[in-house]
């Protein structure tokens, strides 16, 4: 099947805050559902080889954050074709590769 991707975005230069910043593409990317307050996890900001910017001589370091769906009838927004649900122990198998790294990031922070 396809593989997927984590909803995320850029800083705007003009941004209060990273967690402003995953507020606000968040919101693009997912609507109709309700979330608490993003939190980041804390780690070295590994690079992501990211292929929009195999020109580029500047590798993406994200920043991840994570929150808690609270309800509502979650779909894809502007900034996203489609969205779905995975489970902890199967999500990782779905990324696209270079989101993979994040992904093992993420599955460590569950786990610790």
């Amino acid at each position: 099947g396809p593989f997927w991707a984590f909803p995320g975005g850029y800083c705007e230069p003009d941004s209060i805050s990273d967690k402003d910043d995953a507020v606000r593409e968040g919101h693009q990317e997912v609507v109709g559902a309700a979330f608490d307050e993003p939190q980041s996890i804390p780690r070295d900001r590994v690079p992501v080889a990211d292929p929009r910017y195999r020109k580029s001589k500047d590798k993406m370091r994200p920043n991840l954050f994570i929150a808690n769906y609270l309800g509502g009838e979650p779909t894809a927004g502007d900034d996203a074709k489609r969205i779905r649900w995975f489970g902890r122990d199967e999500f990782q198998e779905h990324l696209v590769p270079w989101h993979r790294p994040l992904g093992e990031i993420l599955a460590t922070h569950w786990h610790a």
